[in-house]
C-alpha cells in the first residue's frame, strides 16, 4: 500500500510494533483496520491463493458458529470441574501435617498469574479505575444476649433484693412535623393520660436529611389501651412496634 502512487484519504498510518506477547493480536487488528479503509476506497487488493489445500479448513462459514459453541460449551464444562474440585477440597478436612489450600487462595493464585494482556499488568488496572474502588469496612459483630435460664423466686427478706423489670410498651413513632421536639411529644402524651411516656427524637445519618421527624417511644403497659387507640394520636402519625436486635 505504500507503493500507491496515490492513497485514499482515512489511511492508517503504517506502526512497526514491538516484540511483546500481543504482537501477533496487534498486528491482525492493523491489517483488517488497512483491509476496512482500503475497501471502502475500492482500492483493488490483490489476489491470494492457496498453494497447500490440505491447510484450508474443511467447515462451511455457516458452521463456524456451531464449533465456536462447543468449544465455548467445553470451556465451561472444565471450570465447572476444578469448581467442584476445590468445593470438595474444602469439605475434606486438612491433616494437622498438611494444610490444604483454601478456595480464597487458589483464586488468588489464579489472579496473580493471569496478567491482563492489554494493560501488562493488574497494578496497571487498579491505577487506571482506582475511582471505581470501594474501601471495604469491616463490621463489628453483634453480641447477643444469652436466654435467661433461672429467674429467681424465693423471698430471702432484707438479705438480698432485686430490681424487679418494670412492663413497659415501646414503639416507633413517625410522620410527625420536623419541628417536633421531645418535650411537645412527652407533654402531649401525657396529656391524653398515658403513664410513664418517655420520648427519643431520632437522628438520621450522616448525609441523609429526613423531611419528617420520627421518635422511640415508650410508655407503662398500663396505658396499653390508650397507647395502641387511633383516636389518640394526630391524624397521619403512624406507629409500629419498636423491634430490638441483640
Amino acid at each position: 500500500m505504500d507503493k500507491l502512487p496515490e492513497k485514499p484519504e482515512g489511511l492508517p498510518r503504517h506502526v512497526k510494533r514491538q516484540a511483546c506477547d500481543n504482537k501477533k493480536i496487534l498486528d491482525s487488528r492493523d491489517i483488517l483496520q488497512l483491509y476496512k479503509q482500503l475497501d471502502v476506497a475500492k482500492i483493488q487488493l490483490p489476489c491470494f491463493v492457496a498453494a497447500n489445500l490440505s491447510r484450508l479448513p474443511t467447515v462451511k462459514p455457516g458452521e463456524v458458529d456451531v464449533y465456536y459453541m462447543a468449544v465455548t460449551v467445553s470451556n465451561l464444562s472444565k471450570q465447572v470441574e476444578k469448581m467442584a474440585a476445590r468445593l470438595a477440597a474444602l469439605e475434606k478436612p486438612p491433616s494437622h501435617a498438611e494444610a490444604e489450600p483454601t478456595l480464597h487462595t487458589e483464586v488468588a493464585l489464579e489472579m496473580h498469574q493471569q496478567v491482563p494482556p492489554e494493560t501488562g499488568s493488574w497494578a496497571s488496572v487498579a491505577n487506571n479505575n482506582v475511582e471505581d474502588w470501594k474501601q471495604v469496612v469491616e463490621k463489628k459483630p453483634v453480641r447477643a444476649l444469652a436466654p435467661v435460664r433461672v429467674k429467681g423466686s424465693r423471698n430471702v427478706g432484707d438479705k438480698l433484693k432485686a430490681v424487679p423489670r418494670r412492663p413497659i410498651l415501646a414503639a416507633y413513632v413517625g410522620r410527625l412535623d420536623p419541628d417536633t421536639t421531645e418535650e411537645n411529644l412527652s407533654k402531649y402524651l401525657t396529656d391524653e393520660g398515658i403513664k410513664g411516656v418517655v420520648c427519643k427524637k431520632l437522628k438520621a445519618k450522616e448525609g441523609v436529611t429526613w423531611k419528617t421527624a420520627a421518635f422511640y417511644v415508650t410508655c407503662s403497659a398500663d396505658s396499653r389501651d390508650l397507647f395502641y387507640d387511633e383516636g389518640c394520636w394526630p391524624d397521619g402519625v403512624e406507629l409500629r412496634d419498636w423491634v430490638y436486635f441483640n
